[in-house]
């Protein structure tokens, strides 16, 4: 197994031949492990904790209150491993399981898209996507272990990746819903500090 603490700094070369851009951040990502069984023991370290448990209880961490119905919210202030979502709506969304996401992970991996150089397609739909919507932000965005990282980004200037807890499409892949829509983040509970 590759060492999965490197250090995004070095601008080091990753297995897929592509090379890691220097960020002040150190995220783990998928193509740090080179088997299934590699990446299913690192996604099971601690602090992972099984929020679809009989024995965890959102009702000490909050609740979220979607408009009508209220439903429990896993707290931000719980250890988390880098993979989970702080603020999931469990009224929503469905919990995350560590084999799901190895699943979900093992089919980016095979992508070899990760860390890849940005290219003009996926900046044309970006700079489209913008124009036809009027906002200021747009993104593609793949969901990494501890980030989600941007084939395309119009908007945000040169970064290429941040962690996966402000994440809103981390919150969008679990989603039981088919468009996931967030009406107001600066008063979503799950968005707010972003």
């Amino acid at each position: 197994m590759a060492d999965s603490s490197h250090n995004m700094g070095n601008n080091e070369e990753n297995e897929s031949g592509g090379r890691r851009p220097p960020f002040p951040y150190i995220f783990r990502t998928v193509m740090d492990y080179e088997s299934v069984d590699s990446l299913r023991a690192a996604l099971a370290q601690p602090p992972y904790r099984d929020i679809s448990s009989p024995t965890f209880s959102c009702k000490s961490v909050g609740t979220y209150n979607s408009g009508s119905s209220p439903g429990p919210i896993a707290a931000a202030n719980l250890p988390l491993c880098d993979w989970q979502v702080p603020h999931l709506d469990l009224s929503t969304s469905t919990p995350q399981s560590i084999e799901e996401e190895v699943k979900r992970l093992m089919m980016l991996k095979d992508y070899s898209i990760l860390d890849s150089d940005q290219e003009e397609k996926f900046e044309r739909i970006t700079a489209l996507a913008s124009r036809i919507f009027e906002v200021p932000i747009c993104l593609v965005s793949l969901v990494d272990i501890g980030r989600q990282w941007f084939l395309s980004n119009r908007g945000l200037g040169d970064v290429r990746e941040t962690s996966r807890h402000v994440s809103f499409c981390a919150h969008a892949i679990l989603s039981l819903e088919d468009v996931f829509v967030v009406p107001e983040t600066h008063s979503d509970p799950r968005f707010k500090d972003n």
